[in-house]
């Protein structure tokens, strides 16, 4: 392993490499979308998909009328056709804009029923259904490859009938949850850094002054020189031959010396063109800044990314939230 500098082959002092548990994850997402980025685009960056994903919803909470409020946090990962319905029109009437019956299904046409229908073809999201058991009282989600006559109660065991008015719920695939959400076991909803990963990728991509050309991408990778290092690369691009690295957080104050540290290690040993610093929450200070470029040896232009904020794309309220967004 190692790199050519001036017709010379000058060995790296990176012994293994192999991705990491956070790059197998990310790995599973992309190509879960076929590795086409503008469609990874289309989902990730767009404010209705992100927030059905995160199990979240700015019509929800104890402030909000019942009327008003959102079903969709509450199935953390599993919903039904209403309750996209539902949001859709909560969205409309907070921003007080009223839309034709022909623009709404165009909206379900296009946005939501063409992209579910992908979902569901990609194994991304999953049918079934929700069972009430008598016995336990629990309503479990069910998908059709378990559904019979009589099931087992994931709840307590007893044999349970399905009813026949029984609507059609979706899941969610851990594949989309576990690269959005940091933790699934807790109702933390703060995002995975592969959430911030695959932002700051599709910035790479689509800086036309910089990729105009090529681009390439590994997933997060893991490593240990030869004197027994062990660390990570989370970022890993080629933009016209240009050899990106760097690290991603969802809050920049997570940016501590030792990062500072890590990055220096790889500029001064792998010699990236560019060291890039992505983050999803807060702001990196200039101190953060002057202190890895006081630690780095070599030329290399330093990059600092924050997540753009999400908007909606429905007709009528396109490039919104201003007001609600997080």
């Amino acid at each position: 392993m190692g790199r050519v500098e001036k017709d010379i082959f000058i060995h790296s002092l990176i012994e293994v490499a192999g991705l990491s548990e956070a790059g197998m994850r990310l790995s599973a997402f992309i190509n879960l979308f076929e590795n086409d980025w503008d469609l990874i685009k289309d989902f990730i960056l767009d404010r209705f998909w992100l927030q059905l994903f995160k199990y979240e919803s700015d019509f929800c909470g104890g402030n909000t009328k019942k009327e008003s409020r959102s079903e969709i946090p509450k199935g953390k990962g599993i919903f039904n056709y209403k309750d996209l319905i539902n949001e859709h029109k909560l969205i409309y009437d907070f921003y007080n804009v009223k839309i034709t019956d022909f623009y709404r299904e165009d909206d379900f046409e296009y946005d939501i029923n063409d992209k579910l229908q992908y979902l569901i073809d990609r194994q991304a999201v999953f049918i079934g259904t929700k069972v009430k058991c008598k016995k336990c009282g629990s309503n479990k989600w069910y998908s059709y490859a378990e559904l019979n006559s009589i099931i087992a109660c994931k709840g307590c065991g007893s044999m349970i009938t399905p009813q026949m008015e029984t609507p059609i719920y979706y899941k969610l695939s851990e594949v989309i949850t576990r690269n959005i959400l940091s933790d699934l076991t807790k109702n933390s909803k703060d995002f995975d850094g592969n959430y911030t990963v695959l932002n700051a990728l599709l910035w790479l991509k689509n800086d036309i002054r910089n990729c105009s050309q090529s681009f390439l991408y590994s997933p997060s990778m893991e490593y240990r020189t030869k004197k027994g290092r062990k660390s990570d690369i989370d970022i890993l691009a080629i933009q016209d031959g240009r050899l990106v690295l760097g690290e991603a957080k969802n809050c920049a104050s997570e940016f501590n010396r030792n990062e500072m540290e890590a990055l220096a290690w790889l500029g001064n040993n792998v010699k990236p063109d560019k060291l890039i610093l992505a983050y999803n929450e807060g702001k990196i200070s200039e101190q953060r800044i002057i202190q890895l470029k006081s630690m780095l040896e070599v030329e290399c232009e330093i990059l600092e990314y924050k997540v753009e904020k999400t908007t909606y794309s429905f007709r009528g309220v396109f490039g919104q939230p201003s007001k609600i967004t997080k």
